[in-house]
């Protein structure tokens, strides 16, 4: 329904993805405050994620992408305007290898469905580990989320996150502009800043509500595993932590554990 009720002091939580933002989103809920949760106002998340999966075409034909840009680049993101004089958005950034696995095991239909489709492997529970370790390496955009800010959200709402300071070491900034009111929170701090997040929502009863981990999903088993054994090239680790998402937002020091990490 287009009335002001159902836009007017909306919080968008609009993310990259697979970086906590769902125990932000019922956080909010449970105060009674409309907020919608998005990855992208242009098409569905999933189509970027990916590349050269047969499997995208029969989840999202023409018109579905149509009509979702429609509805969120155009219907949705003008109602709000129209509804409220600056708009308040939560996003929230991750380090790029444990947000990429995460996002791939979101998305493991769609390499599954390849793989059935290529390997005639009918089962989930019989998917070749090595085939999928594969896909992952070769079918999946490692880059979205470290570029997420340029190809997304300065597209669409004409604000570059990159031309703001960020506070490192307390893990969130806040920005304003004459329309928008944006909060960024690096998810590693995420548990330390309640008490921020309720006064930029000006409530003092804000809550994380912790839901969503990978772990507690049917594919839990296997994602485990896979985080465990992945064995990333230093080349593909440098690629992404040495990007300017990873040198605005996060410490040299914390590039490095993460660096450290991935090179176990």
């Amino acid at each position: 329904m287009l009335n002001s009720k159902t836009y007017k002091n909306l919080v968008l939580v609009y993310q990259m993805g697979k970086v906590g933002s769902t125990s932000i989103e019922e956080g909010i809920k449970e105060l009674g405050i409309n907020v919608q949760h998005i990855h992208s106002l242009k098409k569905p998340v999933m189509i970027d994620q990916f590349k050269d999966l047969k499997s995208l075409d029969y989840y999202f034909s023409k018109k579905d992408k149509l009509v979702y840009k429609f509805k969120y680049n155009f219907l949705f993101k003008n109602l709000l305007k129209t509804f409220n004089k600056r708009i308040k958005i939560i996003s929230i950034v991750r380090e790029p290898i444990g947000r990429n696995i995460g996002m791939f095991f979101q998305g493991i239909h769609f390499p599954i469905f390849e793989i059935n489709r290529t390997y005639n492997n009918r089962s989930e529970n019989a998917i070749n580990f090595s085939i999928l370790n594969q896909m992952f390496l070769d079918k999946f955009n490692h880059r979205f989320g470290v570029d997420w800010f340029d190809n997304e959200f300065k597209q669409t709402i004409g604000v570059d996150v990159y031309k703001y300071p960020f506070n490192k070491s307390k893990g969130f900034e806040i920005i304003t502009t004459k329309q928008y009111e944006i909060m960024i929170i690096k998810m590693e701090k995420i548990n330390e800043l309640e008490v921020e997040i309720n006064n930029f929502l000006d409530r003092d009863s804000f809550k994380l509500n912790k839901v969503n981990s990978g772990y507690n999903k049917w594919y839990s088993d296997l994602y485990s595993r896979f985080k465990s054994e992945f064995n990333p090239s230093e080349e593909y680790i440098n690629e992404l932590y040495d990007s300017d998402y990873m040198r605005h937002f996060y410490t040299n020091d914390e590039i490095d554990n993460f660096k450290n990490y991935w090179l176990r």
